[in-house]
């Protein structure tokens, strides 16, 4: 049995979004693309904005927050399977097909797929030279151990904000923390907390991002690294409070008292 693929983009501010479009509609498994706009006026091209699988939600009454918009989007989904997307990728038939076929031969389970590597069509882009973080989870017997390091070089850039699974996964996560705002590690949030609850974690396929610079990134011209690194702080004091669930969920998550979580940075 196939069951609806449905894309989330949360989109401000980016021209980019029609090349995301264009390369999410010729997809075959994709049933509905939904931007979650926050722009007062569009900067979608006309020729595809009322393709029947494009689905456009006025979201600019709100302040833009990624975790906001795609909460929204995840609470008011149509679809069974969800993938997604930031509002500068270009994606392909092999990969979408590798990853929706995952998660609709197990739509039983607790399993999240994320891309494996993002290539970047500018390759001397800042994004490549900038030091990225990696968590790691390890579990043995009663102890929960997440492990921060830092990758100076790492070979591949991995697209853990790119993932896919079941509405009713992501909603059994109570989706993202939206108290990480602007950019940067709410995508590790949501997958460490996965990784503590029991679910599995798998990579695959390939994309390729539209390079820019850092102010695109973070719409307050704050640098990233401040950003990302006052998420990891809020990140890792809520998950040492045993608030596992994202902010669709209000209940503390159901592990044992008996267990001990500890993070490291180094």
């Amino acid at each position: 049995m196939n069951n609806s693929l449905e894309v989330l983009i949360p989109l401000k501010q980016r021209v980019s979004i029609n090349k995301t479009i264009l390369s999410l509609l010729e997809i075959k498994e994709i049933s509905l693309i939904t931007i979650l706009s926050g722009d007062i006026k569009s900067n979608i091209d006309d020729k595809i904005k009322n393709n029947s699988k494009l689905r456009i939600i006025n979201y600019s009454q709100y302040p833009f927050s990624k975790t906001t918009y795609l909460n929204y989007g995840i609470k008011n989904s149509v679809g069974d399977i969800l993938l997604m997307s930031d509002a500068d990728i270009i994606w392909n038939q092999n990969t979408i097909t590798s990853i929706y076929t995952t998660i609709n031969n197990n739509l039983h389970k607790s399993l999240i797929v994320y891309i494996q590597e993002v290539k970047e069509t500018d390759t001397d882009n800042n994004a490549l030279k900038r030091p990225r973080l990696k968590p790691t989870v390890t579990k043995v017997g009663n102890k929960i151990h997440i492990n921060i390091i830092k990758e100076s070089s790492p070979s591949k850039r991995p697209g853990c904000g790119l993932i896919c699974a079941t509405k009713n996964n992501l909603l059994f996560l109570g989706g993202y923390n939206e108290q990480l705002k602007e950019w940067g590690w709410e995508d590790q949030d949501l997958l460490i907390r996965a990784n503590i609850l029991g679910y599995a974690i798998k990579s695959m396929g390939a994309v390729s991002h539209q390079s820019h610079g850092d102010d695109v990134r973070n719409l307050s011209q704050k640098s990233p690294l401040i950003t990302r690194n006052r998420n990891i702080a809020i990140s890792n004091q809520m998950i040492l409070a045993r608030k596992l669930y994202g902010s669709l969920r209000e209940e503390v998550a159901l592990i044992s008292n008996d267990i001990l979580i500890t993070v490291e940075e180094i």
